[in-house]
């Protein structure tokens, strides 16, 4: 394969718990030159200290998000080509190689990993996660709008990601290129959310940023409603993912498991209660105020 120079970046916020096994994956991939960016998002936790550990390019910047940090280190980046990871992920050897593998040898201008694996299966919550996919492991499609690694111009020409849209910036770049990313066969191992807490915060952020209460069976736009109107449409959507809930309750009887039963009700209505409580954050801060969706 051509020696290609490859910056990998991380934006991480609040991330001691697993920014160590991150960078640690990254520096003992068999791809060599290899340059390892982590931007801390004005993270309140000791993650600066650990990842100053590390033989890696450290930036920092004032909270703004993924999005933004992404942005500040593919700027700072010198490699040809970008691959853009989280925090709470972790690697197989042969990660990075897989990525590039396509991009330089031509066939296309970014690529993605097919198969996301859950790292901290012997957590509750987690299982509850995994058994909302439905899968043993996450299987993406073949072409997707999300890019795991891309060509640095391609980057710098579409404005990189968009931090406005929060939770989902990642997905800006499909919407500026009108071009997916090609799957490849690398594999990454990711954290999910393990602690009530941390369910109903993801959840909150995917509310505030995706400002549109979408489902199989609903779609409204909050924004084409006045803000009188759209409270009163709050305790029907409250219903609603409790009805929801319950029909992805009855996906688990198949577990013969009660634990399981019960928790993964438990993980619907605390995420369901995140979405309304983040979609409520959104309508309240932007309020009167002239947005497209």
């Amino acid at each position: 394969m051509k020696s290609v120079i490859v910056s990998v970046v991380i934006p991480a916020y609040n991330e001691e718990k697993h920014i160590g096994k991150c960078i640690s994956s990254l520096l003992s991939q068999d791809y060599s030159d290899l340059e390892i960016i982590v931007v801390d998002d004005g993270s309140k936790d000791s993650t600066k200290e650990i990842v100053k550990k590390y033989p890696v390019k450290f930036l920092s910047q004032d909270h703004k998000g993924a999005g933004a940090a992404r942005n500040y280190g593919a700027s700072e980046a010198k490699g040809d080509i970008l691959v853009f990871v989280d925090a709470d992920q972790f690697f197989d050897k042969s990660y990075v190689s897989e990525l590039v593998k396509p991009i330089i040898e031509g066939k296309c201008i970014g690529t993605h990993h097919l198969i996301e694996r859950i790292a901290n299966l012997d957590k509750i919550w987690a299982l509850c996660w995994r058994r909302q996919m439905s899968e043993k492991e996450h299987m993406l499609p073949e072409e997707a709008g999300i890019f795991r690694a891309i060509l640095k111009e391609k980057f710098i020409s579409a404005g990189g990601f968009n931090p406005e849209k929060g939770y989902f910036d990642d997905t800006t770049l499909y919407d500026k290129l009108k071009v997916k990313a090609k799957g490849t066969n690398a594999i990454c191992y990711h954290y999910v959310p393990e602690t009530l807490r941390e369910i109903f915060n993801q959840k909150k952020w995917m509310g505030e940023s995706e400002k549109r209460l979408v489902s199989p069976y609903l779609s409204v736009s909050l924004l084409r409603i006045s803000f009188p109107l759209a409270i009163f449409y709050l305790p029907y959507l409250l219903f609603y993912f409790t009805f929801l809930s319950y029909f992805s309750f009855r996906r688990c009887w198949g577990d013969k498991s009660i634990k399981l039963l019960m928790a993964f009700y438990v993980y619907q209505m605390v995420s369901s209660m995140g979405i309304v409580y983040g979609y409520i954050n959104w309508l309240v801060k932007y309020r009167g105020k002239s947005h497209e969706v």
